[in-house]
């Protein structure tokens, strides 16, 4: 998937350049003009560039990589300490940039493999069962364990996307 993307972000990057200097070209801007259009100006941050959305794009990227790469070892690190920890529950950030799914998944739990019966009917479950963060390019949402400790399942506290709203101004 995420060498999909990147052969994406390329061949997005090459035909904005390509505009980019057909623009100029058909608008009769003299080279230096040009270049500004492709690379941008100091004056803007390079913001104001045909290649700025690559900048977002590779930043949007590296984020999601190291997500997936930190929610991966925390789901081994549980997995490996199966009988004390037995599920998960999602946790998304909740402000204005949350996506629906991550509304959606925000607070539904799922057992980890072997452990499907241990997890109390009443918690809404996540579907597919088997999602992990990220869910999404730019994902911010988490897993927090649910234990088994001394014959009792602890479900962590969370705040829902009720409850959030009820607090805004």
């Amino acid at each position: 998937v995420l060498g999909e993307w990147v052969r994406g972000i390329v061949e997005a990057d090459a035909r904005r350049i390509s505009d980019a200097i057909q623009i100029g070209i058909n608008d009769g801007l003299n080279e230096l003009a040009t270049i500004r259009s492709v690379v941008g100006t100091r004056a803007n941050g390079y913001r104001d560039a045909a290649t700025a959305s690559t900048l977002r794009e590779s930043e949007a990227l590296a984020l999601t990589a190291s997500k997936f790469v930190e929610d991966s070892a925390r789901d081994l690190f549980w997995t490996e300490n199966d009988g004390l920890i037995i599920g998960i529950r999602w946790v998304s950030v909740l402000d204005h940039r949350t996506l629906d799914g991550c509304i959606d998944r925000d607070g539904r739990v799922a057992p980890l493999e072997g452990q499907e019966d241990m997890l109390p009917a009443n918690l809404r479950r996540l579907n597919p069962i088997g999602i992990r963060p990220p869910g999404h390019f730019r994902c911010r949402a988490s897993v927090s364990p649910i234990f088994f400790l001394s014959g009792q399942i602890y479900v962590p506290e969370r705040v829902t996307v009720e409850s959030f709203i009820a607090r805004q101004p």
